[in-house]
């Protein structure tokens, strides 16, 4: 990160990168990114860091906010408790997301929330999902775990967003 914003939030993907500037910028975390930090060298890793880090529980308003926009995208079966609170404290404190889950970034970015890829790579336009059966490809706009129709797996997939500009 060249100018890195004021305020960083930092997932548990964005730690595990390694290649944040702790010194460049304020940063923070919820206390569930260091739950789920809990053995080995990224373990030690944090610990030497820590004192860098604001620990900084969300509002259970910004949760609420958070779990209604990932339930509006789509994103709020494949995200973690911890992952709601990486989003939260986004949108309670004003900073920037830093994450690799394209998740976490598709909330993000409806709600209006800063945010950066810890490795580079980040979903450049909102992603809209549906619910798609693996055998007769119905679709459904709700989860399912297993198609009312053939009883096959029912699986998460991108929905074709009209907004978006057609490749020539």
């Amino acid at each position: 990160m060249k100018n890195p914003p004021s305020l960083l939030v930092l997932d548990t993907s964005a730690i595990m990168a390694r290649n944040i500037d702790l010194w460049g910028a304020e940063c923070c975390i919820p206390p569930s990114v260091i739950d789920e930090i809990k053995l080995g060298k990224l373990k030690r890793d944090l610990d030497n860091v820590i004192s860098r880090l604001k620990v900084i529980a969300p509002s259970e308003e910004s949760r609420n906010a958070a779990h209604s926009a990932a339930a509006r995208t789509g994103d709020d079966p494949v995200l973690s408790s911890t992952d709601i609170d990486v989003i939260a404290l986004g949108l309670q404190s004003g900073g920037t997301v830093v994450t690799d889950d394209f998740a976490i970034q598709n909330v993000c970015r409806s709600l209006g929330i800063a945010m950066e890829s810890a490795t580079g790579t980040g979903i450049r336009e909102e992603i809209s999902w549906t619910y798609r059966c693996t055998g007769c490809r119905k679709i459904y706009s709700e989860p399912v775990a297993i198609c009312s129709v053939c009883g096959h797996e029912v699986k998460r997939v991108s929905r074709k967003n009209p907004a978006r500009k057609k490749k020539s």
